[in-house]
């Protein structure tokens, strides 16, 4: 799998992220779409169907709330926190990850910080 990734800012300064998934061979797979303002957004793709997520950049561990995504991580820099909840399915899911910015040189040591940590459930019935 290869990700694009697009980080840029708009004129008011909000922080966007684009990153586009292409399988083996160029076979396409989603595109994610992230203003990081916290507000919630719709989304649907032919993978995950319709989702609403939101998504922000967090600048210390603390406004982090799920111990697990907060463990193995360098926050010096901040993560970006994503959080996205299946839409109108009969079976509904939840996706809380953090992820971490790295330039192109970490990518090609080896570094798995581009990789990240993800928490996954149900919503109750």
């Amino acid at each position: 799998m290869t990700l694009s990734i697009k980080h840029n800012s708009d004129e008011s300064g909000v922080e966007r992220v684009e990153v586009v998934n292409t399988l083996t061979g160029g076979i396409p797979g989603n595109t994610e779409l992230s203003v990081l303002d916290w507000t919630s957004r719709p989304h649907e793709d032919h993978v995950f169907g319709k989702v609403l997520g939101k998504s922000k950049r967090v600048d210390s561990p603390d406004a982090i709330e799920d111990s697990f995504l907060k463990e193995d991580w360098d926050t010096s820099d901040g993560v970006l926190l994503f959080y996205d909840e299946s839409v109108g399915e009969s079976r509904r899911w939840t996706a809380e990850q953090v992820r971490r910015l790295c330039t192109a040189l970490e990518s090609l040591q080896g570094r798995l910080s581009a990789f990240p940590s993800r928490r996954f459930g149900g919503l109750p019935s």
